[in-house]
């Protein structure tokens, strides 16, 4: 596979691992209608997130992105994207309750963080960067939203 052929189709894993994340989300909050509004939030935010994710996209054929598959590979984006879907799979017909739903969520958004996912952008644009960064301080204050829900139960 070409260079950018490879390039779209980890660009285009990292956007659906986003969605995927924003689809947990509106499953909690069909499963958690007085805590509609936190995770509707949270879905918005993770469907921005691939938006931005896919507008990087154009800028890979500009040279201004390059993507780091030393950091990370299309197998390893490909591996936590499966996982990803089989967490979804299995939570749409299981039994939790909201302190279940919010480790979970927790799990996920930390994993993002502390695995510094994003480093799989490499950019000296600063358009880029800015957005890239606001990625991982959107991801960041998930967390810590999740981690303030948590507290509560």
């Amino acid at each position: 596979m070409d260079d950018k052929k490879s390039s779209a189709v980890v660009v285009e894993m990292m956007a659906d691992i986003e969605e995927i994340i924003g689809q947990h989300y509106q499953a909690y909050a069909q499963k958690f209608p007085e805590q509609k509004d936190f995770w509707t939030t949270l879905v918005s935010e993770e469907n921005h997130h691939a938006q931005w994710i896919r507008a990087m996209y154009s800028k890979v054929g500009d040279g201004l992105v390059s993507l780091n598959e030393k950091r990370f590979n299309a197998e390893s984006i490909r591996e936590f994207q499966a996982r990803l879907a089989e967490m979804l799979k299995n939570l749409r017909g299981k039994e939790m309750s909201i302190k279940d739903a919010l480790e979970e969520s927790l799990s996920i958004e930390k994993m993002l963080l502390e695995k510094n996912f994003f480093e799989v952008f490499q950019t000296k644009s600063p358009e880029i960067l800015e957005i890239v960064t606001r990625i991982v301080e959107e991801t960041r204050s998930h967390r810590g939203r999740i981690e303030q829900m948590l507290e509560k139960y």
